[in-house]
């Protein structure tokens, strides 16, 4: 199931299928499983509750996707700024790990608060980490 990208969610059946079986099927990926004989009701509250979980997903991935564009429009500089806040550093210990002044940093950070859109820290902070930027890409950070 995981080989194959699909955006729709799954539904499995069996006849009294053991717990083991389920939970395998389950760790393939699909997004549901009924007992046979099921009866329509059954069928309709699993798809809907299935239907409300993909929604979810959907938006946390268009999110994700647009936040990884935003990152991608910063430069190298604004990105190790990025990263550096959601370590949780402040603007001197940037500067002193990229070997800049704290002025320098604070025009980093301004550009790119303006090319995230971000209205606070926190907000750059939540782009970053739906961006998939965390404290791993920090050893990234101090190493440029």
């Amino acid at each position: 199931m995981r080989s194959v990208p699909c955006a729709l969610p799954t539904i499995a059946y069996g006849e009294n299928p053991p717990t083991e079986r389920v939970v395998q099927v389950m760790l393939t990926g699909v997004s549901g499983y009924l007992s046979w004989p099921f009866n329509s009701n059954e069928l309709l509250n699993t798809l809907d509750q299935m239907l409300e979980a993909n929604a979810g997903r959907q938006l946390r991935e268009r999110a994700m996707a647009r936040a990884r564009g935003q990152v991608e429009e910063l430069t190298p500089r604004e990105r190790q700024v990025l990263t550096a806040l959601v370590a949780g550093m402040s603007n001197k210990e940037i500067a002193k790990a990229l070997s800049i002044s704290p002025r320098t940093i604070e025009i980093h950070r301004a550009h790119m608060m303006t090319r995230l859109e971000a209205n606070s820290i926190a907000e750059a902070v939540k782009i970053a980490l739906y961006a998939g930027l965390d404290e791993a890409s920090l050893s990234e950070t101090r190493a440029a």
